[in-house]
């Protein structure tokens, strides 16, 4: 969250971790955060989770996720 991301900014650094907001990269590990006001979530087995359109989307829209999506598909059939 928003509020958060200082804690954050200072926790990765204190650990030399190279850490954005927004975006960004480098070579090896690293962190991107994307600062929201509200989190938004779904109750499924007792955990807060994003919901299953939402994330079968987000995973189909990036390559890297490639195979959780077709994971996703395959378990769950197409998100509507």
């Amino acid at each position: 969250m928003k509020k958060d991301l200082k804690y954050w900014k200072e926790f990765f650094n204190s650990k030399e971790i190279p850490n954005y907001v927004g975006s960004g990269g480098t070579i090896g590990e690293y962190v991107v955060f994307v600062p929201v006001k509200k989190l938004v979530s779904k109750e499924k087995d007792g955990f807060s989770v994003d919901s299953l359109i939402k994330t079968t989307k987000y995973a189909a829209s990036n390559d890297i996720f490639s195979y959780a999506a077709n994971y996703m598909k395959k378990k769950y059939g197409k998100p509507t």
